[in-house]
């Protein structure tokens, strides 16, 4: 497997899937610049697993912060900001790291087929730690005027 190839296809799928869907045009920012830890304010992150196998196993992980999944959420639904619910908001990132996904995998190789799991809520406490334990797999930082979504893909 190529990483950068991978990594690609990664930035083109969450831009294809932020700009299409939630009406959102992100930018692509650095690590160093916006670590996980900064941005989660008493374990406030919304984090997301979806795990894949078969031409390639592991998983993706995704983590917003809740200004972030709001205004996905809002734009994606279409309600007004009061009358969005945390419920609203994990089923929106649940549903974008599934689209980012798919659309990796379609970008990446055509050909092959990937089976995605279910789509997991990460519990607010391990969050921001789901991101710092990647390691060196490669991680995506999509920046709006909204904040920052980390999102990554271990193999």
């Amino acid at each position: 497997m190529k990483l950068e190839t991978m990594e690609k296809a990664m930035k083109t799928s969450i831009f294809e899937v932020l700009e299409t869907m939630f009406y959102m045009a992100p930018e692509f920012a650095d690590l160093s610049d916006h670590p996980p830890e900064s941005g989660d304010t008493a374990g406030s992150m919304l984090g997301c697993t979806l795990e894949f196998s078969n031409g390639l196993s592991g998983r993706f992980t995704a983590l917003a912060p809740p200004d972030f999944l709001r205004e996905m959420t809002e734009n994606f639904m279409a309600l007004d900001p009061d009358e969005i619910t945390s419920t609203h908001m994990e089923g929106i990132i649940k549903e974008y790291l599934n689209m980012v996904a798919g659309g990796t995998f379609r970008l990446y190789d055509d050909t092959l087929v990937f089976n995605l799991g279910t789509p997991a809520i990460i519990p607010p406490d391990e969050a921001a730690a789901a991101i710092d334990n990647a390691g060196d797999a490669p991680l995506i930082l999509a920046r709006t005027d909204s904040g920052v979504m980390w999102i990554t893909i271990e193999m």
